[in-house]
């Protein structure tokens, strides 16, 4: 008697690659400065510079050598940064839910690789990958979560970690708006809208600015008294 043979099906396992398809990159620091500040929305923000620990460039002699990073450390605090720590600064990103939580510590690490090269990505943890397409055509598209990023500045300064600006400061930065919207004011003689519009735009910028500016500054340092001296009497 002929045996029948009843076939399985045959099943592949999908293996996903945890790599992203993205060159390796650097560790980094984020600095803010008491000078630099934008608004946005109504409200003003410190702005957050990225310093990347990189063997040759901004000072950095060697990723391997924590003395010079230490060195370069010391001198961006001598050109007014402040550098935050990257391990123990309060942050507020999202969660797996997608909800706004509190945590610590601001650079995501992910491995890598492109190529014959693999490694590990620093990021924020405001910046998310999305990996676009597949095998050698994959690449990555980092979208940026711009409310998370704003509600962690505006923490900063709740917490005292960034220091309030200064009147002087943002006057400063007010007064760059003005110039441009007095330079859009010239160009508008000919009436045409659009440059009608983009002046009324930038006088609204300028109010807004002048409004938040009022309501988030620190108070001018006082000058100091000088001690009046009694005139002498050299007749004697």
């Amino acid at each position: 008697m002929a045996h029948t043979f009843k076939p399985e099906r045959a099943t592949v396992d999908h293996v996903e690659d945890e790599h992203l398809p993205e060159m390796p990159g650097v560790p980094f620091r984020l600095m803010w400065h008491p000078e630099s500040w934008e608004e946005k929305d109504g409200v003003w923000y410190p702005r957050i510079k990225w310093w990347r620990l990189q063997s040759g460039v901004n000072g950095v002699k060697s990723q391997a050598k924590g003395g010079a990073i230490q060195a370069q450390a010391i001198m961006e605090h001598a050109r007014g940064f402040q550098v935050l720590d990257p391990t123990r600064t309060p942050i507020i990103a999202r969660n797996e839910d997608g909800q706004l939580e509190e945590s610590r510590g601001y650079v995501d690490k992910y491995p890598a690789a492109k190529g014959k090269y693999i490694g590990t990505v620093y990021m924020t943890p405001w910046d998310v990958p999305e990996v676009v397409g597949y095998g050698q055509r994959a690449r990555v598209v980092w979208k940026f979560d711009a409310e998370a990023f704003d509600a962690w500045r505006t923490m900063l300064i709740a917490a005292g970690i960034v220091d309030l600006p200064r009147q002087s400061t943002l006057a400063a930065i007010i007064d760059v708006q003005k110039r441009r919207a007095e330079r859009r004011i010239s160009e508008a003689h000919d009436g045409a809208p659009h440059v009608q519009r983009h002046v009324e735009a930038q006088h609204a910028r300028v109010e807004a600015m002048e409004t938040a500016a009022a309501a988030l500054v620190a108070p001018e340092p006082e000058p100091k008294k000088r001690r009046k001296t009694r005139d002498r009497d050299v007749s004697a």
